[in-house]
């Protein structure tokens, strides 16, 4: 949790899965993930 009382989760496992999480909540993970490495994210 940030200061700011955000959570983050963070998977660094190659074969992880998290999709799932996406599917649940209907949050653009893979998209926030896809920006921020390609320096896109805010």
């Amino acid at each position: 949790m940030s200061p700011e009382g955000d959570w983050t989760f963070l998977e660094a496992n190659p074969c992880g899965q998290w999709d799932w999480i996406q599917a649940a909540t209907g949050l653009p993970i893979a998209e926030a993930i896809a920006d921020e490495l390609t320096g896109v994210a805010e």
